[in-house]
């Protein structure tokens, strides 16, 4: 009986606090070191970049090769067929992407991924269409408060007839 309560306990820690560690298998750094110097980043801040995109759920040693960081942080923005997609989606040439980008005092030659780049852009028109709506809510909020009015004004009006017709039969 003890020897199984110990065995059982064994595997628990090895299970809980060997195995997790051992499955962690990193980028090699030869490789990361040279991919990081072709886009010019450093290991700290590929790995705030890696964070910040997960949401806190991944970091650099997440990754098992360069490969699976590279799909993971999606095409660059110097690979011009995917840049030239994303610029599809939005219907905007280079120039245009760059004059809309300098009202936020970027372009998109500062971008490095593609995905970074696509997000911004939605946020930035998301913005833009909230500014030409001056910011409220669209025209049918004030509808539903006609209808709120209305179904209160109904309303009154029937319990009247109801009072009046009670009052009439006494």
């Amino acid at each position: 009986m003890l020897k199984s309560f110990i065995a059982s306990l064994f595997a628990v820690f090895i299970f809980t606090f060997v195995a997790p560690f051992s499955s962690l298998a990193a980028v090699p750094e030869e490789e990361l070191s040279i991919y990081l110097e072709d886009i010019g980043w450093t290991r700290d801040i590929m790995d705030m970049y890696v964070e910040r995109a997960s949401r806190g759920t991944k970091t650099l040693a997440s990754f098992d090769s360069l490969d699976d960081l590279a799909a993971y942080l999606g095409p660059r923005t110097t690979e011009e067929q995917a840049l030239q997609a994303l610029l599809d989606k939005y219907g905007y040439t280079k120039a245009e992407a760059d004059n809309l980008l300098r009202k936020y005092n970027t372009s998109v030659d500062e971008y490095t991924f593609v995905t970074e780049l696509d997000l911004d852009l939605l946020d930035i028109l998301a913005k833009q269409q909230q500014t030409e709506n001056g910011g409220q809510l669209p025209d049918t909020a004030g509808n539903y408060t006609l209808y709120a009015l209305f179904g209160i004004a109904l309303a009154a009006f029937g319990s009247f007839f109801v009072y009046k017709g009670l009052v009439v039969k006494k």
